[in-house]
């Protein structure tokens, strides 16, 4: 499972702790059982953060982090509509998308592809099925910053995990990995992304954290 969780941090008056706002996409069967090839869509859900977890956990599972990164605006609201897709009941979820009902109707998605879906750039073959768990969160995040919209990757924002109540959790933090081939012409890169929209002009308190879950080691 994969998801993410993205932070709207907005200033206030001098000497009070910032307003925090936050979300995330954790698209799940309503039913929170994975049936990997079944070629039906059913009813899904969208976990908070602390849900995924809980869920995680209680599969004897282990929770990866990435982040916390900066995120320009643009993305902070692309992430915020896809929420409000995908929670609007006009989709649900099918483990494999690609095929059955669907792959022909195009009306359900994987956890992947409910947050992918929010990049305007590219079709879901650029976020293959190969990849699951913590490799589809990696993934994930090197397209965000193959666009360009993590413009700092080497800077984490850690005092959100403890504000966010993610320290009482036993968590793997991940440092990004960047890609073998970085340059290959299917990636956007920066200018695309600044096409779409998606590199700041000024910086923003917009963080995402990227979440995977994998079997425990």
């Amino acid at each position: 499972h994969t998801w993410v969780t993205f932070v709207r941090v907005a200033p206030t008056a001098p000497g009070c702790a910032p307003a925090i706002e936050h979300h995330s996409i954790s698209w799940m069967p309503a039913t929170l059982f994975i049936r990997t090839y079944w070629p039906c869509v059913e009813p899904g859900v969208n976990l908070t953060v602390h849900q995924s977890i809980e869920m995680a956990l209680g599969y004897c599972e282990r929770v990866s982090l990435w982040g916390p990164y900066e995120i320009p605006p643009g993305l902070y609201r692309k992430f915020v509509m896809q929420k409000e897709f995908v929670e609007s009941g006009a989709i649900g979820y099918q483990c494999i998308d690609t095929y059955g009902e669907a792959g022909l109707k195009g009306n359900g998605s994987d956890c992947v592809h409910a947050i992918s879906d929010a990049d305007p750039l590219f079709t879901r073959q650029e976020y293959p099925l190969v990849y699951y768990g913590d490799a589809a969160s990696q993934h994930i995040l090197r397209m965000l910053v193959l666009r360009g919209a993590v413009p700092d990757v080497c800077t984490t924002h850690d005092w959100l995990i403890p504000t966010l109540g993610l320290d009482q959790y036993p968590i793997v933090r991940r440092e990004y990995t960047p890609p073998l081939f970085p340059n290959l012409p299917r990636f956007g890169g920066a200018a695309a992304a600044q096409r779409a929209g998606l590199t700041p002009a000024t910086p923003v308190g917009c963080v995402p954290t990227i979440a995977g879950r994998a079997p425990a080691e």
